[in-house]
């Protein structure tokens, strides 16, 4: 099973600046706040996720 302290620690880092976000925009927002994110394996899971479903959205692909 995997480790459930990944989680916990990239929250706070997921959630961040979400309270201004429209409802609409708020997984794109989450998407950017993994790929800005310090951490490697945060930024790679936020990567893969943005590569799988908004690889034409040009304000999560322009990250970086």
């Amino acid at each position: 099973m995997r480790s459930w302290t990944h989680y916990a620690r990239w929250n706070p880092v997921i959630s961040a600046g979400l309270a201004g976000v429209p409802s609409t925009d708020i997984a794109r927002q989450r998407v950017i706040n993994m790929l800005r994110a310090d951490d490697p394996q945060l930024a790679r899971a936020g990567a893969s996720f943005a590569y799988d479903n908004y690889w034409s959205d040009r304000a999560v692909t322009d990250q970086g």
